[in-house]
C-alpha cells in the first residue's frame, strides 16, 4: 500500500469514529441553543465595542506631545477624555448587561426548538437570572433616606456561564412541566398569548423556588451568591483550559475536526466563546478604569482564523495564483478577496482541504505555528492583550487593530502571512504536482478521442 492510501486510510477511518460523536454534538437541541443565543448578543457587543473603541484612541498623551502624524488624533484623545464617563456608561448598559441579554436569547432559542412558548420562557428566564444574580439590597442615606439597589456584577460576562446554565435548565424545568400537563390550562378560545401567560405561572414558580433555593443555600452556607459559586465549580476545569496547553489542544481539535468535513469551530465554541467573552470583558473593565489589560492564553484561540479564516488558508490562496494547476489557480483567483475577509470556503471546500492528507497537514500545522508566534508576540510585549469583543468578518489586520487599538496588532497578521506561505508550499507543490498530472492525463485522454 502506497504512503497516499495509508493516508487516505488512516483519514476514513478518523472519520468514521469522530463523525458520529462530533454531529451528535453539534446537533444537541441545547448546544444549538446556547450557539444560537449567543449570536443573538452580537448586535449588544458591537454596540458597547464602538463606544469603549472611542474611548481608547490608539495614543497618549506623550506621543501627542511629540506632535507629527500623532497629532491627527488629538480631536479623538480630547474627545474620549471630557467624555469618558458618558462612554463608560454606555459600554456598562451594553456590554455590562450581557448576561442578562444571553440568559433571555439562550431561553428563548431552546424553547424554540422544544416548541414551547418563546416569550414566556425568555422572560422566566431573565426572572430566574436576577434573581439570583442581582438580589437588591437596600442602604441608608446621609438623609436618612433608603436607597434600593441592585448589583451588576454578575450582569456582565462574569455571570455569562450561570446565564447559560439558567437559560437551559429553566426551559427544561418548563417542559418537564409540560410534558406532564403541570400547567395551568385555559380554553382555546382564549387568545394565544393569554394561554402562554397562564401556563407559564407554574413553571416560573418552580424556577423561582429552585434556582431561589439554591442561591440561598450558597449565600448561607458559603457566603456566595450563585454565579460566585459556578465560578469556584468551573474554576478547575476553566483554569485548565485557560491554559497554554489547553488552548493550543483547543487550537488543533478546531483545526483536526475540519479535516474530516466537521466544523470544529463549532463544536468548541460553548466552550471556548463564553471564556473568550470573560477574558476579554474583564480586560475592558481594567482599561476603562485607566489599567493596562492583562494577558491570557485563551487570546491565543484567535490563531486558528486570524489569516485568511479557518486554517489561515490566505497563504495557500496567494500560491494557488501562479500555480501551474489550473484547477488550483482557479481556486486562487476565486478565493483570494473573499480571504481577505476571513470567508475560505472555496479554498476548504475547492481545493479541498477537507479529507485531504496532503494539505491537512499546513492546515492544521500552521495554525499551531500562529498560535505560537502569538503566544512570543504577547511574551515580549509587542502585542497587546485584547480588550474589545470584535465579531464578523473584519478585514485581516483591521480586526486585530479593533481588538486591541494598537498598530503592533494591525501589522502582526501582515508578517505572518509569509511565514504560512512557507509552511503550505512544500505541501502544496506535492498536491500541485498530483493534480497536474492529473490534468496532464485528462488532456491527453481528450485528445485521443
Amino acid at each position: 500500500m502506497s504512503e497516499a492510501e495509508v493516508s487516505e486510510d488512516f483519514i476514513q477511518r478518523m472519520t468514521r469514529r469522530a463523525a458520529p460523536a462530533a454531529d451528535a454534538i453539534a446537533n444537541n437541541k441545547h448546544i444549538n441553543a446556547i450557539q444560537a443565543g449567543m449570536c443573538a448578543t452580537i448586535a449588544v457587543m458591537l454596540v458597547g465595542s464602538i463606544f469603549m473603541i472611542i474611548k481608547t484612541p490608539p495614543v497618549n498623551q506623550t506621543l501627542l506631545d511629540s506632535g507629527g502624524f500623532w497629532s491627527l488624533f488629538e480631536g479623538w484623545y480630547g474627545f474620549s477624555r471630557k467624555q469618558a464617563d458618558t462612554l463608560t456608561t454606555a459600554y456598562n448598559m451594553t456590554i455590562g448587561l450581557l448576561a442578562l441579554v444571553a440568559a433571555f436569547s439562550i431561553a428563548y432559542e431552546l424553547a424554540k426548538r422544544f416548541k414551547l412558548p418563546e416569550l414566556s420562557s425568555g422572560i422566566i428566564s431573565v426572572i430566574t437570572f436576577l434573581l439570583v444574580c442581582a438580589p437588591m439590597t437596600t442602604y441608608k442615606l446621609a438623609d436618612g433616606t433608603d436607597l434600593s439597589a441592585l448589583s451588576s456584577e454578575s450582569l456582565g460576562a462574569s455571570g455569562l456561564f450561570t446565564a447559560i446554565l439558567i437559560g437551559l435548565l429553566s426551559v427544561d424545568i418548563a417542559k418537564f412541566c409540560m410534558d406532564r400537563k403541570i400547567y395551568i390550562r385555559l380554553p382555546d378560545v382564549v387568545s394565544a398569548p393569554v394561554r402562554d401567560a397562564f401556563s407559564s405561572l407554574i413553571p416560573m414558580l418552580l424556577n423561582v423556588l429552585i434556582f431561589g433555593g439554591i442561591s440561598l443555600f450558597t449565600q448561607t452556607q458559603f457566603g456566595l451568591l450563585l454565579p460566585e459559586a459556578v465560578m469556584k465549580l468551573l474554576a478547575a476545569p476553566l483554569s485548565s483550559i485557560n491554559t497554554i496547553q489547553g488552548v493550543f489542544l483547543m487550537l488543533f481539535l478546531r483545526s483536526f475536526f475540519w479535516i474530516f468535513g466537521i466544523n470544529g469551530s463549532q463544536v468548541l465554541y460553548p466552550i471556548t466563546y463564553p471564556l473568550t467573552l470573560m477574558v476579554v470583558t474583564a480586560n475592558a473593565t481594567l482599561v476603562t478604569k485607566g489599567m493596562p489589560p492583562v494577558f491570557s492564553p485563551i487570546m491565543l484561540i484567535n490563531a486558528d482564523a486570524m489569516i485568511g479564516g479557518t486554517g489561515n488558508t490566505l497563504g495557500f490562496s496567494i500560491l494557488c495564483l501562479r500555480s501551474k494547476s489550473k484547477r488550483l489557480v482557479a481556486i486562487g483567483r476565486a478565493s483570494i478577496v473573499p480571504s481577505l475577509f476571513q470567508h475560505n470556503e472555496v479554498a476548504i471546500l475547492g481545493a479541498p482541504v477537507s479529507y485531504n492528507p496532503i494539505l491537512a497537514v499546513p492546515f492544521v500545522g500552521g495554525t499551531l505555528i500562529v498560535g505560537l508566534l502569538m503566544w512570543l508576540g504577547y511574551a515580549s510585549g509587542f502585542l497587546i492583550p485584547r480588550y474589545v469583543m470584535s465579531v464578523g468578518n473584519i478585514p485581516i489586520g483591521f480586526k486585530t487593530f479593533l481588538e486591541a487599538m494598537s498598530w503592533q496588532t494591525f501589522i502582526f497578521p501582515f508578517l505572518l502571512i509569509p511565514v504560512l506561505m512557507a509552511v503550505w508550499y512544500p505541501f502544496f507543490k506535492v498536491y500541485e504536482k498530483k493534480l497536474v498530472h492529473a490534468e496532464t492525463s485528462m488532456e491527453l485522454a481528450t485528445q485521443k478521442v
